[in-house]
């Protein structure tokens, strides 16, 4: 007699969204990532492009993707906002150019709790971690080593990955069930992390009821509107994402005071801020910790203990380095604010 096979639930269609501007040198070995999934259906793969002058069209075309050119907006989070709206797939997976998914199972492994768990109240599912390799760049290790790159989110306890040292889970929010796969995590304002994009999996019915208009999409803030309307439950998935942040100290700090730049000019449209969901008695601490090198040389020192590389030393440099850099927008931020309270 044959052994009765337990079926297991349909795989829901998904589309990969990918914003993309002068991407001509990251895009191939993403979408060649995506391309390699052993995923039962056809995948959609749909970028969003801000009016690149290089041969990221091109590519994005050889690869067969779906092309949508942006000429209005021309934002990755506006591109975001758009894919969502144009994707056929059941799932949104938010891929970005500098992210190469870590094997070939990697959707499969990411969409199981949409087909365990409740789909009407399952907002999201994200990887635990950074992928972490030796031959990455010393300041792409130390990222996938720390599994965060801003001080605040750090030391205000809002980072949305573990560390590569760390296997539970010791982040904000109330686990509510671990099975071998995943974790579900239910979250409130003051525990909600900066989560929402590197390989972030939406479940696209439940999203287009949050503010995602192009001019209003910020990747944390649309899930904050979300949780206002009680869509308070996430998959945190036992995996891993590669993310390429910088080959160098110097590229990432112009990075980041890019980003604080952004940030500055669209304060007014914002609803998340790491300032407003942290508690702000220990906001002055936060500071002190992350713009001194005395409390991150001793977790760079600690972490190094349980696994040894060099890379962890980046933590003290890096660190401060960030927060510093924020002093550049800090005119443009205020300036923001004032305006705000008109």
């Amino acid at each position: 007699m044959a052994k009765k096979i337990k079926s297991e639930p349909d795989y829901p269609s998904i589309t990969i969204v990918t914003p993309t501007l002068n991407s001509q040198n990251l895009l191939p070995n993403m979408l060649k990532s995506v391309l390699s999934q052993e995923y039962p259906k056809k995948v959609e793969i749909l970028i969003v492009d801000g009016g690149s002058k290089d041969n990221t069209i091109e590519i994005a075309k050889n690869f067969g993707a779906k092309i949508i050119v942006d000429t209005k907006y021309g934002s990755a989070q506006a591109a975001m906002a758009i894919g969502l709206r144009e994707a056929q797939g059941e799932l949104v997976a938010y891929v970005d150019t500098d992210n190469i998914l870590s094997s070939k199972t990697w959707l499969m492994k990411m969409v199981k709790p949409f087909m365990f768990e409740n789909r009407d109240v399952l907002v999201g599912a994200q990887p635990l971690w950074y992928h972490y390799d030796k031959s990455f760049s010393g300041v792409d290790r130390y990222y996938s080593l720390i599994g965060v790159d801003d001080p605040l989110a750090y030391y205000s306890n809002k980072r949305d990955r573990l560390l590569q040292t760390e296997n539970n889970w010791k982040l904000p929010g109330q686990v509510i069930k671990n099975t071998a796969n995943y974790l579900i995590v239910k979250f409130n304002k003051r525990t909600f992390p900066t989560m929402g994009c590197n390989g972030f999996i939406v479940n696209r019915k439940i999203v287009l009821n949050s503010m995602c208009n192009p001019e209003k999409f910020f990747h944390t803030d649309v899930l904050l509107d979300l949780l206002n309307l009680d869509y308070n439950t996430y998959a945190m998935v036992k995996t891993d994402i590669t993310h390429i942040h910088a080959k160098s100290i110097g590229v990432y700090v112009r990075k980041k005071i890019r980003r604080a730049r952004d940030y500055a000019s669209t304060k007014n449209l914002r609803r998340y801020t790491l300032t407003q969901q942290s508690n702000k008695k220990t906001l002055p601490q936060t500071l002190l910790f992350a713009l001194t090198i005395f409390q991150p040389a001793y977790l760079a020192i600690k972490n190094y203990r349980k696994l040894p590389d060099t890379a962890w030393f980046f933590h003290p440099i890096l660190f401060p380095l960030v927060g510093f850099s924020y002093a550049f927008t800090l005119p443009a931020y205020l300036l923001a604010a004032k305006s705000s309270h008109k």
